[in-house]
């Protein structure tokens, strides 16, 4: 098996968010960080006929780079690369040593608030951070305009970037963790749910990610309510909204 361009571009950047991965039968490619703050999914062009787990992905593609244009055999318990008479052989680890993502993973709640953010204005708003040096991006609605950008969230005087990418009645503040927003350059589709969510919809890959509990939306404070109160309102929704209780923890935002 030959590894495409695309499969080695999305396990690159999957990398940046969790150094092991789960990589199951399919054309699925999916990872979570081990906080379980992003997870991250993407359908790539080539289909992997059965499961393997790696500790360490950089190390997998750093042996890649070793060839000009290897075979891939999957084994039971490891890898081979090879090409001529070159070789590389990359046991799999154990699955329960590493963070996964679940077999059912979680659906995004109706969206409060959504936009579109096109690669430039990402390119944009991480060159601002990058700029002023500030721990975090936030996504706020003050009753008219939608604006995107960077701050210290914490930090009444803080500098901030800012780029208008929508329009609201709605005032909120969502909070995002400048280390959690590890999505490759794309063109999105953001949803922003109150209960602590957003999801990134791009042409390649799609990301939930997690709003801080320093949010802000309407009158409510916390943006992430406990997990019984959470659980119950999931609830009450019905079938609109399919949660798995044991993903409904205070640790985890999906």
């Amino acid at each position: 098996m030959k590894i495409s361009a695309l499969t080695t571009k999305l396990l690159k950047s999957y990398v940046e968010i969790n150094p092991a991965i789960l990589v199951r039968p399919g054309e699925v490619l999916e990872t979570v960080s081990p906080a379980k703050s992003i997870l991250a999914s993407a359908k790539t062009d080539q289909k992997f006929d059965s499961q393997f787990s790696l500790d360490d992905v950089s190390k997998f593609l750093g042996a890649l780079g070793l060839f000009e244009n290897p075979d891939v055999e999957f084994g039971e318990r490891q890898l081979t690369i090879s090409e001529g008479r070159q070789s590389v052989n990359i046991v799999y680890c154990d699955v329960n040593r590493i963070v996964t993502v679940p077999e059912k993973p979680p659906k995004m709640p109706p969206a409060d608030v959504e936009f579109e953010l096109g690669a430039d204005l990402l390119k944009k708003a991480r060159q601002g951070q990058a700029v002023l040096r500030v721990p975090e991006f936030v996504i706020i609605g003050d009753g008219k305009d939608i604006t995107f950008g960077s701050e210290a969230s914490t930090n009444p005087t803080t500098n901030s970037f800012r780029l208008k990418v929508g329009e609201t009645k709605t005032k909120f503040k969502a909070v995002i963790r400048s280390e959690n927003l590890r999505v490759i350059p794309d063109d999105y589709k953001v949803s922003v749910t109150f209960k602590g969510i957003s999801y990134w919809a791009g042409k390649t890959a799609s990301y939930f990610i997690a709003i801080e509990d320093n949010s802000r939306f309407g009158e409510e404070t916390p943006a992430r309510r406990p997990a019984a109160a959470a659980k119950t309102a999931a609830q009450e929704r019905g079938p609109r909204v399919e949660v798995e209780p044991e993903l409904i923890d205070e640790e985890t935002p999906f």
